[in-house]
């Protein structure tokens, strides 16, 4: 077998045989405006008719309008004219329930119990949720799968199909503008959500995922919640990171042909970069929390790296996550570092100012906000078993200090990723071996 089938292989699923594609002559809508059994309301709008069995509130009542809102950024996301889906309109059922809508024809038998949502389609099922928050999630995940199989003619891979849903399902709304695809500041804005909750849980276990693992998802796989954390991760970090943006956008515009032939072209475009862009999926995943920005949260390692052979001094910005150095270090190297400079961490009330040791009166991680951090990382020749977080050690102002594991000097300093946007200044790093 070649290098390249070999890798293509790795990535192989079974073609899709989810209800979603077995039962295409139950998903037609009814007509508009048909009369409705006792204890089932309707509301419309532009491209949604919402039926439920729950009490019409203004919550529920003005789901078609995010909807409608929704489909301006479906549009942009997929590259779809407005025009050509002036007339596309989809019927979801919002349900206390289920088998009220089983006994109104409402639910086709052939669809299993599903935990939250649903799409066949042109219907979609959203299960009621304990956060109104989370029921507009919801709608949204199912229709972007509704999106993706008009325009698709199918959902392609499983962690695509579910980690778009995820993206653009994740959402802010005030009652006039809906924003799609949002990393949330906190778990106040997104009651019920929970994605970075189990990537940093599972990460500090020892058990999160390989990116190629993720890729590899069959159709069953999201049968387990985690499924859904991880597809949305991959997502965030494929669309945004600079070694895979461009591909991952025009993946989203490829005739698809089934999962294996998407990851399949996904990968062989991709394969020169795949042991860094490992590693750099490893690394953003102990950043993957509130409030991460892919702006100053993604390391891009060196393509080139020089060893360290004599003193360097390197700017490190307090604005961005892991830097890197550009120079590589043994492990067991012993490294003089010295860092001097003064720059701010936050600006409200005003400007904290800090220097390297950082600041002693707040704390992230167990480590004063602003200290001078150090790490190192190399590129992966091959698939790790799960994720590993950087072994991280404090430098503060300087001192001696023992590398444990050889790679790229990596340097920032110690704050949330969420924290960085409103950080100002430089601080100077001298570094002799």
């Amino acid at each position: 077998m070649s290098a390249i089938l070999a890798l293509a292989a790795m990535f192989a699923t079974p073609e899709c045989l989810s209800q979603r594609l077995c039962a295409q002559e139950s998903a037609s809508p009814r007509a508009v405006g048909a009369a409705l059994p006792p204890g089932f309301s309707r509301v419309s709008g532009t491209h949604l008719d919402l039926i439920t069995d729950l009490p019409l509130d203004d919550d529920l009542r003005e789901l078609p309008a995010v909807f409608d809102a929704a489909m301006a950024g479906w549009c942009d996301v997929f590259e779809i004219p407005p025009a050509n889906v002036a007339s596309w309109r989809v019927e979801a059922y919002v349900m206390r329930d289920r088998q009220r809508f089983l006994a109104a024809g409402f639910l086709p038998k052939e669809i299993a119990h599903f935990i939250n949502g649903f799409q066949l389609g042109d219907r979609l099922w959203v299960n009621e949720q304990p956060s109104v928050y989370y029921r507009r999630h919801l709608l949204l995940h199912e229709g972007t799968h509704w999106i993706m199989s008009r325009k698709f003619g199918g959902l392609g891979p499983p962690w695509l199909a579910e980690g778009m849903a995820e993206w653009l399902g994740t959402h802010r709304w005030d009652g006039q503008h809906l924003e799609m695809g949002v990393i949330p500041t906190n778990s106040d804005e997104v009651p019920y959500w929970g994605r970075t909750k189990t990537i940093q849980e599972q990460l500090s276990q020892g058990v999160a995922p390989s990116l190629e693992t993720i890729l590899r998802y069959s159709n069953t796989a999201h049968q387990q919640q985690d499924a859904y954390v991880w597809s949305w991760a991959a997502v965030v970090f494929l669309k945004h990171h600079p070694d895979t943006a461009a591909l991952f956008s025009q993946l989203l515009q490829q005739p698809w042909h089934g999962s294996d032939a998407s990851n399949r072209w996904l990968f062989t475009h991709l394969r020169s970069s795949w042991p860094r862009i490992r590693q750099q999926w490893q690394v953003t995943l102990s950043d993957l929390d509130y409030g991460f920005d892919p702006q100053h949260g993604l390391l891009e390692l060196s393509p080139k790296l020089r060893p360290l052979r004599d003193q360097q001094t390197l700017v490190v910005r307090a604005t961005d996550g892991w830097q890197a150095s550009g120079f590589a270090v043994a492990a067991g190297a012993h490294l003089k570092i010295t860092a001097t400079g003064e720059y701010s961490v936050g600006s409200e009330p005003k400007p904290w100012k800090c220097t390297p040791a950082g600041v002693q009166l707040e704390y992230y991680r167990g480590i004063p906000l602003g200290r001078l951090l150090m790490s190192t990382a190399s590129t992966l020749q091959h698939e790790p078993d799960f994720a590993r977080p950087l072994k991280i050690q404090q430098v503060g102002d300087g001192g001696e200090f023992t590398i444990t594991q050889g790679g790229e000097l990596l340097f920032r300093i110690n704050e949330s990723i969420g924290g960085l946007a409103d950080n100002s200044g430089t601080l100077e790093v001298t570094i002799s071996p």
